[in-house]
């Protein structure tokens, strides 16, 4: 699916191609949390309007072909299923309008005040939908030839509902109206966001929800004594980490979600060098450890006393152990937060692994590591298409000497990078600008290296007057 926005808070122009691996990088305050949480509220509220619309419109549809010859004419049936189809849209976008205020807040207002463009299309840009304005475009043509066939066809032939053709014929329309109002949702799974904030959360979330039960506790006792809100990102994060419970540790023992499990495993092998141990509580707030398991160390110490890098990598770990199975689709805002340059290479290939298990990833980051790290896996992937059959020994040896691009590699049509910068050092609004593969610079963008050559030229040029015998007194 394809998200295109305009004028939306610090986006003034955007059109953002989801892939199963999508990167938004460029300057702080530009906008990539902003059109990050627009894509959660779109996607989030895809199932309950559609799955009514489906059902009522495969209702018409039975009905009409069930008819035969009485059935109602070509052009009613398919202004019948547009109608419902229209009807549709407009549940849609009230359902965003509820979610943007949800995740957005009391800004939620004044972001639709100034009547953004907001459309969601498909990858083949035949259909749109404009959640602002609750209108879609018409059918296109294929959708409009297959309904018109398969009605032709149930008028001409007769056909009953007892006759296997007449199902057949049904089944073939319904997945094709099926495809239109399902349009343009292909992620099918649980939306999971990992804000920025996180580690903040982690370390103080019992805290967090004690008060607010003893808040609650005098509302409408007590004069000014309004329950604290927390917007919705904020408020999902901290539900999801307190309802980690006992029926949720026995989910990490379902069998289909094993790899992705194992990936947790991983995550604490590589980076953490330990464990993260939950312990559910009777009350609902479960307590987190962090287990040494280096050095043939094992003693656990609560997670607020542990390193950075633990706090900010322990809800990853929870999420992939406890709620990500294939299908669901993560916002991870700057996962490369107090990790080491090789921890991000590393943490970069099991981000990479983490799609390879169908699991949609969506990553906010200013890291130049990573990005250079995305670019050698693609280019791994490029290696072994052409090498891997002819000859493997090449392969492996690179294997041995770069584990991490060849143990991790990425197809390019997976990945997408896109850069949020300001045309004009006094630009209003952010620019959002596709990042193509290059084999010289990766993912990098133009403002990476413009930092990268200050650097170089600033150490240069104080190397030069630090060698200048004429200053000396």
């Amino acid at each position: 699916m394809k998200l295109i926005v305009k004028n939306f808070g610090p986006i003034k122009d955007a059109s953002i191609d989801v892939k199963p691996l999508t990167v938004f990088t460029g300057p702080a305050n530009r906008g990539k949390s902003y059109l990050a949480t627009l894509l959660h509220t779109v996607i989030q509220n895809r199932h309950r309007p559609m799955m009514y619309r489906y059902y009522e419109v495969s209702t018409k549809l039975y009905g009409t072909l069930k008819k035969g010859n009485d059935a109602i004419s070509d052009k009613q049936f398919i202004s019948l299923v547009e109608d419902s189809l229209k009807t549709h849209c407009q549940d849609l976008s009230r359902d965003w309008r509820e979610n943007m205020n949800y995740y957005f807040g009391e800004i939620s207002e004044s972001l639709l005040k100034n009547k953004p463009d907001i459309n969601i299309t498909s990858d083949d840009d035949n259909t749109i939908i404009d959640l602002m304005t609750s209108t879609r475009s018409c059918f296109h043509q294929d959708i409009r030839d297959v309904l018109l066939k398969n009605l032709k066809k149930s008028k001409q032939d007769e056909i009953s509902p007892e006759d296997f053709s007449f199902h057949e014929t049904f089944y073939t329309t319904e997945r094709t109206i099926r495809r239109s109002i399902g349009f343009p949702y292909d992620i099918q799974g649980n939306m999971e966001y990992l804000p920025a904030v996180r580690s903040g959360i982690m370390q103080s979330h019992r805290l967090m929800v004690s008060l607010l039960i003893k808040r609650a506790t005098f509302a409408g006792i007590r004069e000014q004594q309004a329950i604290p809100s927390f917007h919705g990102i904020f408020a999902d994060f901290l539900n999801r980490v307190n309802s980690i419970d006992k029926r949720r540790l026995r989910f990490s023992q379902d069998k289909r979600r094993k790899d992705i499990v194992q990936l947790a495993d991983n995550v604490e092998t590589q980076l953490l060098e330990g464990k993260v141990n939950v312990i559910p509580s009777p009350t609902g707030t479960p307590d987190f450890f962090y287990q040494f398991t280096q050095a043939n160390e094992k003693h656990e110490i609560p997670l607020m006393h542990s390193a950075s890098t633990v706090s900010e990598l322990s809800p990853f770990v929870l999420f992939l152990r406890y709620y990500l199975r294939k299908g669901d689709f993560l916002i991870f805002e700057e996962p490369e937060a107090h990790l080491h340059p090789q921890a991000q290479q590393h943490l970069t290939a099991l981000l990479i692994h983490l799609i390879q298990q169908g699991v949609n990833v969506l990553i906010t980051t200013h890291s130049s590591v990573i990005l250079e790290q995305l670019g050698n896996c693609v280019f791994a992937h490029r290696f072994i298409k052409k090498y891997g059959k002819k000859n493997p020994d090449k392969v492996e040896q690179l294997r041995e000497k770069y584990p991490i691009a060849l143990s991790a590699p990425l197809h390019e049509k997976d990945v997408a990078a896109y850069d949020f910068d300001r045309p004009t050092k006094n630009g209003r609004g952010t620019i959002v600008k596709h990042i193509p593969y290059d084999l010289n610079t990766d993912y990098l963008p133009e403002h990476h290296y413009d930092v990268s050559n200050e650097l170089i030229k600033e150490g240069s040029t104080l190397q030069t007057i630090y060698d200048d015998e004429s200053l000396d007194p």
